[in-house]
C-alpha cells in the first residue's frame, strides 16, 4: 500500500538511517523509486526528489515525511534543452528529459537563507529556488569552475581553485555569488574536498596526483580555512575526528572516531573503487604523520557503510 507520493507503508520497504555520532539506526519509509527520481540530498540531511509524472522537484524530510514543492526540474536544464523539453507531449522530448534526470549530477545542495535552496550540479552550474517560485534562478558556466559547494555556519558556499564565494539573497534581488576569500596553496592541486565541523572550524582536503619516476602517485593534504582572512593553512590533526571522502564526487562526512573501533582519529579515509564491480578501495590518510594505509572494513562495520555512502555504492 502506498500514499499519493509513492511512499510505501509496508515495513518491508523501510530503510535505516544511521546517526554517525551515536551509531543509532532509525528505520524510515522512503519514496518508491518507480514514482520519483532521487536527485540528491542537502547538507542538512533533506532529500531532493523529482516526481516522474509532473517533474516537480520536492524537498523531503525523511524523518517526518514532510514535503516542500519547488519549481519543475525542466528549468534546471541548460538551454536550448530546457526549451526543447518544455512541451512534454513529444515522446522523444520526454525520453530526453527522463534521461537528463536519471543522469542528473547534483554535486552540492544547501540553504542559502531560511527558505532558499541552492544547488551545485553538472560541470559548474548553480541554481536557486524556494517554495512558490515558478522556475529556478540559474547561473551557468561559472568560471573558474566551482570544485565543490558546502554548508558552513548556516550559509551556502562554493570553492574554486583560487577563491571562496558565498550565496547572498536579498529582498527584491536575484541571488548573488559573492567572493568572501581568495587564497593560494603551497602546491598545485588536482581535486579539492570540503567538510566542516562547526562554526569555528572548516577543513579543506586536497588530493594531489604527483609524477614520481614516471608514474602517478596519490598524495593528500589537509588545510584549515579562515574565511575572514582567506588563508589556507596546512593542518595536522582533526581534533580526534575522522573524515570520509571520495575523489570521484563531492560526498564527504565527518564522524567522531569512537563510532567504530576500526576508525582511527585524525584520519581521512579516501574511498574509491569501480561501481561496475562494487569493489571498494580505501586509503587511510593519517593527518598527523602523513602516512597512508589500506584498511579492510568488514561488511557489518559502520566504517564500511560510511565508505560505501561517500563512494556512491548502495548496499541492501
Amino acid at each position: 500500500m502506498e500514499n499519493e507520493f509513492g511512499v510505501f507503508k509496508d515495513v518491508h520497504h523501510r530503510r535505516c538511517f544511521l546517526n554517525v555520532f551515536t551509531g543509532e539506526r532509525i528505520p524510515v519509509r522512503l519514496p518508491d523509486p518507480h514514482h520519483c527520481y532521487v536527485l540528491g540530498h542537502t547538507a542538512e540531511g533533506l532529500i531532493l526528489l523529482c516526481r516522474k509524472d509532473t517533474y516537480l522537484v520536492q524537498l523531503l524530510n525523511p524523518l517526518t515525511g514532510q514535503l516542500v514543492d519547488l519549481p519543475s526540474a525542466t528549468t534546471l536544464l541548460e538551454e536550448p534543452l530546457a526549451c526543447q523539453l518544455s512541451n512534454h507531449h513529444s515522446p522523444s522530448s520526454k525520453w530526453s528529459l527522463d534521461y537528463e534526470l536519471e543522469e542528473f549530477g547534483l554535486r552540492g545542495a544547501g540553504f542559502a537563507d531560511g527558505s532558499t535552496i541552492a544547488l551545485l550540479f553538472g560541470y559548474s552550474n548553480v541554481a536557486f529556488a524556494k517554495s512558490g517560485d515558478k522556475s529556478w534562478t540559474t547561473r551557468l558556466n561559472i568560471f573558474p569552475p566551482v570544485l565543490s559547494a558546502f554548508q558552513f555556519a548556516g550559509r551556502f558556499y562554493g570553492i574554486t581553485k583560487n577563491d571562496i564565494f558565498r550565496a547572498e539573497t536579498n529582498a527584491n534581488q536575484q541571488p548573488q555569488l559573492v567572493e568572501v576569500a581568495s587564497y593560494t596553496l603551497d602546491i598545485p592541486m588536482e581535486a579539492f574536498y570540503k567538510i566542516y565541523r562547526n562554526a569555528d572550524m572548516l577543513i579543506c582536503f586536497c588530493h594531489l596526483f604527483l609524477d614520481h619516476k614516471g608514474s602517478f602517485q596519490d598524495k593528500y593534504r589537509a588545510y584549515r580555512a579562515n574565511l575572514d582572512t582567506g588563508e589556507m593553512v596546512r593542518t595536522r590533526g582533526l581534533d580526534g575526528h575522522a573524515m570520509f571522502v571520495c575523489p570521484y564526487n563531492t560526498r564527504s562526512i565527518w564522524v567522531p572516531a569512537w563510532v567504530s573501533p576500526t576508525i582511527k582519529a585524525d584520519t581521512i579515509y579516501v574511498c574509491r573503487g569501480y561501481k561496475s564491480s562494487c569493489r571498494l578501495k580505501v586509503d587511510a590518510f593519517d593527518t598527523l604523520s602523513g602516512s597512508v594505509e589500506r584498511p579492510n572494513f568488514h561488511a557489518e562495520d559502520i566504517a564500511y557503510y560510511l565508505s560505501c555512502y561517500v563512494r556512491g555504492f548502495y548496499t541492501s
